[in-house]
């Protein structure tokens, strides 16, 4: 049972590294990485937790259902060590981070009643210091 399921995921990582001219035409997503993340998500919805459900009455089918998709994750996981990462814009960066930022750093924030404290006027001018 084990060797079926490595001879699958090395087919699968096979398949994966080959261009395949024929297969672009019928993608649906981007990538390869996207293409086994939504495969994964639909095997995940449709197989374990529907198993999940029911009252564990096959067990060797909940057992080879939870091997093929650890099987499945390590192939997601390859394909997205392999495949770059996407950029993202400054902009959205800046969006994504700016409810965190509480310390203003820039001259005008030391005015700020948060940075008249000394422990944080402190962190904000010696910010890589250990003690």
């Amino acid at each position: 049972m084990l060797l079926n399921l490595m001879i699958i995921k090395r087919r699968l990582r096979w398949f994966l590294s080959q261009e395949n001219i024929s297969s672009l035409a019928s993608r649906v997503k981007r990538s390869d990485a996207r293409e086994i993340e939504s495969f994964y998500q639909q095997y995940y919805e449709n197989y374990v937790r529907s198993l999940n459900k029911g009252q564990h009455g096959d067990r060797t089918q909940l057992a080879k259902t939870y091997q093929t998709t650890g099987v499945l994750f390590d192939v997601l996981c390859a394909v997205n060590k392999n495949e770059k990462n996407e950029e993202v814009a400054p902009e959205e960066m800046n969006e994504i981070y700016a409810p965190y930022n509480i310390l203003p750093l820039d001259p005008a924030g030391a005015s700020q009643p948060i940075m008249q404290f000394d422990e944080v006027s402190l962190d904000a001018m010696f910010p890589f210091i250990v003690l």
